[in-house]
Order: C-alpha cells, then sequence, then structure tokens
C-alpha cells in the first residue's frame, strides 16, 4: 500500500468476508490498540468488491467506542461502487476494485484499545462479491 504525502497512519487492516457470502449477522471485529491521548484520528472505511457484486452501492454500519469504551457510536458508511453506466469507480485492475469512504475525525481520550464492528445494512439475506472491508485510522 502506498501512503499519502504526509498520512501517518495508525492503524490499517483488512478482514475477508465470510466465505465471501456476507449475513447480516456476520460481525467484522477490529480491535486496535492506540498508544496516544487527546489527539484526533481521521477514520477511513475501505472495501474491496469482485466485479461480481450485484448492487450499484453498499451500505455498511459501523459501531465504535474511542469515546467511551463501554459506549457504542453508530455511523453509516455509504459507498456508491458503480457509476449509471454499470462501471467500477473504485481503484483496481481485473476483476478486483478497491473504495474509500472518511467517516470523520474520531477524539481518543487515553491510550487504550478500542472496537471498530462493521455489518452490512443491505436488503439481502446474503451479500455476494464483497472480498474485504478495511479500516485505516491516521493523523489528519
Amino acid at each position: 500500500m502506498l501512503q499519502a504525502c504526509g498520512e501517518k497512519r495508525v492503524y490499517h487492516t483488512y478482514q475477508p468476508v465470510p466465505a465471501q457470502r456476507w449475513a447480516p449477522s456476520d460481525t467484522l471485529v477490529y480491535e486496535v490498540e492506540i498508544g496516544d491521548s487527546a489527539v484526533n484520528l481521521a477514520l477511513t472505511v475501505e472495501v474491496r468488491n469482485r466485479n461480481t457484486y450485484p448492487f450499484q452501492n453498499l451500505t455498511l454500519n459501523v459501531a465504535t467506542n474511542f469515546a467511551d469504551t463501554a459506549r457504542w457510536v453508530n455511523q453509516k458508511a455509504n459507498f456508491i461502487l458503480t457509476d449509471e453506466e454499470g462501471q467500477w469507480k473504485g481503484t483496481g485492475w481485473g476483476s478486483l476494485y478497491t473504495s474509500g469512504n472518511s467517516l470523520g475525525n474520531v477524539y481518543i481520550a487515553h491510550p487504550g484499545t478500542y472496537s471498530i464492528r462493521v455489518t452490512h445494512d443491505m436488503r439481502t439475506e446474503e451479500l455476494e462479491g464483497i472480498q474485504d472491508v478495511g479500516i485505516r485510522l491516521s493523523y489528519p
């Protein structure tokens, strides 16, 4: 992965979607160790989709506990993966494309281990064509 100019990455990882068929009950959990305190970090969600993904868009539920490990904040990450003609908008080659969606900044008050939980919010029981979901935290 290439790093953007000036970006200082704190955390960046992908998790595969279970068996490449993602049920709404399948939760991807990311455990993030943050060593800094009193910092703002940019939160970005990334998806890798295959060209077999059957929809133009993708909506993900992203729950974080950065403010307080006992309190969860829920956000939606909405992706438009194709244009109106069906051309993939993400970067990629062959049959795999990557798209990112910024969810803004999160404030980290204290060092510790924090969690991010991701599920899909599509109107289908099993979502096909999504290969991986990534989480990136970096200094803005």
